[in-house]
């Protein structure tokens, strides 16, 4: 099975709902917390963790170098782990690790510039598949509000994370953010000092990531401990180790629903070296895969504190091939690829065949019906559709109902039941749903014989059917439904960055199963959630639009926007 990216908002929701969560369990004691993850990080032996380290390249700190090791004989390994062992049973490691936390945040927060670049590999096992990925990351920083945070053209992290990078040159700020569907960014006016950038929207979800930039932020802190312990649940000290030939403090800290593993100098400037993150429960809330096993180890090297930055440091130009948006943070919608070619996405169908958009490029007309079964909207909706579907089988129109994330066998007693003949897609891990930005069920994509994207209906109305077809009239016709995306009235995608406004995205005008519509959080899409049953009654004002939402998302809108 592949990981797909599910949008980033989707992630910063799930996120925020597994802190708060965890912020308001009871404590558990390391009892606990062993019986309860038998398989966490914490059963790896010193020794393991020992070889792992040792066995990457060393890091380089440069003018900021510690010494190397006193040379001083080693004990065996044997007595390492049986003295770690004692101290973590006492409970004496805690406070060390808090201890040279305290001296790493105090160091970072006297300083007024900072650079380093960060070397990070991913590695994902989902069952006897294993990938990696790597690159670099450079971070920049000057007090008081200019930040540079970009990725190298070799670094894709678009089957675990969206890629986002931000640059602040103390005026404004530019924020990218891509994932496999789109790149996007917005222009906005810089915060002012570097606690007021922490409390960015896009920062936010990159501390709770679980990638480099969880712990890059919080080094800006006018206190960086509070936020690099924030959601600790245990810290431990695993004493002295060697990284090539540097000599460093192990410290390992579990917060949910990622843990991780620091290596800071043990002498000399208290730079951070290196740290390991094992992100595995944070893909399986985001994918509900709990097999994926899923770890990132990053290297810090080239420190330098306080010396000259280079001059193009916070130059701002936009992303090559992103298009300027008015926020990119806001939820998205199926409208945004309208006048668009459709994503491409191979499904497999209910019936067993294949399912290819391409295939019908220049022959037919498609309607894509996105749906679940518990989907109250969605019952009322399709039968129209098939009316539909039928009316124009004969004119070159194609109907496909996209099933999202659901067992092929309770689906095929659904449609016996309901008496549906209808050719269903599978759209298992919610890839083409989640490339179409859909949020809510029932929705409908209209795709003209040039694979271009001419309507999104949201919801479902009766007079949904008269417009649907009159829209497929119009195109039988030879006629747009919308203006064609071109290169000549796109965003500027490349360069310098000019000062120009950008409209905001229109959002879907539709009613929605939510008895609170002001407070609607950000949309879940392209995850592997699968829809909750939703057993409440048709809306009584049947003239309006329905949506049914899918289970997170109406989850975040009742914990509020995340």
């Amino acid at each position: 099975m592949v990981v797909r990216a599910t949008s980033w908002l989707a992630v910063a929701c799930l996120l925020t709902l597994a802190v708060s969560c965890q912020k308001h369990a009871p404590p558990t004691t390391t009892a606990d917390s062993e019986a309860e993850q038998p398989a966490a990080p914490e059963q790896e032996t010193a020794s393991t963790q020992k070889e792992s380290s040792t066995a990457q390249s060393e890091p380089s700190t440069n003018g900021h170098e510690p010494s190397a090791s006193n040379g001083q004989p080693p004990s065996s390994e044997d007595d390492n782990v049986d003295a770690k062992a004692d101290a973590v049973a006492n409970g004496e490691t805690s406070a060390q690790a808090e201890e040279i936390i305290g001296r790493v945040a105090e160091f970072y927060a006297q300083a007024k510039s900072l650079q380093v670049v960060v070397d990070s590999t991913i590695e994902r096992t989902d069952g006897d598949m294993t990938g990696t990925n790597s690159g670099s990351t450079t971070f920049i920083a000057e007090k008081p509000n200019r930040i540079s945070f970009r990725y190298d053209e070799k670094v894709n992290q678009f089957d675990l994370f969206p890629r986002i990078e931000l640059i602040s040159d103390g005026d404004e700020i530019v924020r990218h953010v891509a994932d496999p569907e789109e790149r996007t960014y917005d222009q906005l006016e810089a915060p002012q000092s570097m606690e007021e950038l922490l409390q960015n929207r896009l920062v936010i979800f990159l501390q709770r990531m679980g990638n480099v930039g969880s712990l890059m932020f919080s080094l800006l802190a006018d206190d960086p401990s509070k936020l690099i312990m924030e959601g600790v649940t245990e810290s431990t000290y695993l004493g002295e180790e060697d990284l090539g030939e540097i000599r460093a403090h192990h410290l390992r800290l579990e917060r949910p629903p990622f843990d991780s593993d620091i290596w800071i100098a043990a002498s000399g400037d208290p730079v951070i070296l290196q740290r390991t993150a094992d992100v595995s429960r944070l893909i399986a809330l985001i994918t509900n895969s709990p097999g994926i096993k899923v770890s990132i180890a990053s290297r810090f090297n080239n420190w330098k504190i306080d010396e000259q930055l280079p001059d193009d440091a916070f130059a701002l130009t936009a992303p090559e091939g992103a298009d300027k948006v008015a926020d990119v943070t806001a939820p998205s919608s199926p409208k945004r690829w309208l006048g668009r070619k459709a994503p491409q996405v191979d499904l497999q169908r209910l019936d067993g065949g294949d399912f290819r958009l391409e295939d019908h490029v220049g022959k037919d007309i498609v309607i894509l019906d996105f749906w679940t079964t518990t989907c109250v909207a969605c019952r009322i909706a399709m039968p129209h559709m098939i009316d539909v579907a039928t009316e124009y089988k004969d004119k070159g129109v194609v109907f496909y109902a996209v099933n999202v994330a659901e067992d092929p066998a309770d689906i095929s007693n659904f449609l016996e039941e309901e008496m549906w003949d209808v050719v269903v897609p599978l759209d298992t891990e919610a890839q083409l749903t989640g490339r179409f930005r859909v949020s809510g069920f029932p929705t409908s994509v209209v795709i003209d014989k040039k694979g271009i994207v001419q309507s999104v209906h949201e919801g479902f109305a009766p007079e949904v059917v008269e417009i649907l077809g009159h829209e497929l009239d119009e195109l039988l016709a030879g006629n747009n439904l919308v203006e064609l995306e071109s290169d000549s009235n796109s965003e500027e995608k490349t360069g310098a960055i000019a000062n120009t406004d950008s409209k905001a995205e229109s959002e879907a005008d539709v009613r929605t199963d939510s008895k609170d519509e002001t407070e609607a959080g950000p949309a879940l899409v392209g995850g592997n959630s699968s829809p909750q049953d939703n057993t409440e009654d048709p809306p009584a004002n049947a003239d309006k639009p329905t949506v049914t939402k899918r289970p997170a998302e109406a989850q975040a809108e009742k914990d509020g926007d995340s």
